[in-house]
């Protein structure tokens, strides 16, 4: 009897799993969820996604631990579904803009400022992925200045950021030492500063 149920708290728990795996690979497929949250969020999602099932599957009920193979199917297709609602939320930041717009707070839905400046959707905060930055190191004298394509945050405080229209700068010369398409640097944050030039 207990293997029987423990088998039913496993499949309880299956689609949230997939779901919650999902998510976690779309936003942030690097980073590991504690254990406790994987959990929570599993069990919280496979709960959801199995509620619409009883309009489908009468000999399953999960409040009595019954789970049949069509109301997992069914429910591992709705987890999905409803992964993919999270994820789409989550990436319009519609919940955070409405809560700037009402004053309620000023998150900006990720963990890095500049990570926000070049996903976000908010024209008041992305305006400045139009402008020039200059890359400088803190260490040497060398910097680059171009346009950021794309960015992501490493583990131990690394950046790795793509730089379009790239112009090197060494030995805090005025001119260019040369200039390339784009540049591709993997850098410590406290190594480097990340300066948004003004538009002319």
């Amino acid at each position: 009897m207990f293997d029987e149920k423990f088998l039913t708290l496993l499949l309880l728990f299956f689609p949230g799993i997939v779901g919650v795996l999902f998510i976690n690979y779309v936003l942030e497929s690097y980073k590991k969820l504690e254990i406790v949250l994987f959990l929570l969020y599993s069990f919280a999602l496979g709960v959801i996604s199995y509620l619409p099932t009883n309009f489908f599957c009468e000999d399953s009920n999960i409040f009595e631990l019954r789970v049949s193979t069509k109301a997992l199917i069914l429910a591992t297709i709705f987890s999905l579904i409803i992964s993919a609602i999270i994820i789409f939320v989550i990436n319009s930041e519609f919940l955070h803009l409405c809560m700037r717009k009402t004053k309620i707070s000023q998150t900006m839905g990720r963990k890095y400022i500049l990570k926000n400046i070049i996903a976000s959707k908010d024209s008041k905060i992305n305006y400045l992925l139009n402008h020039w930055v200059l890359i400088r190191y803190q260490n040497k004298e060398q910097c680059f200045q171009g346009y950021i394509g794309a960015i992501d945050f490493l583990e131990d405080n690394y950046v790795e950021i793509l730089l379009k229209d790239v112009s090197a700068y060494y030995d805090n010369k005025t001119e260019p030492s040369y200039e390339v398409e784009a540049i591709y640097l993997c850098e410590k944050l406290e190594n480097i500063i990340i300066e948004f030039q003004k538009n002319i």
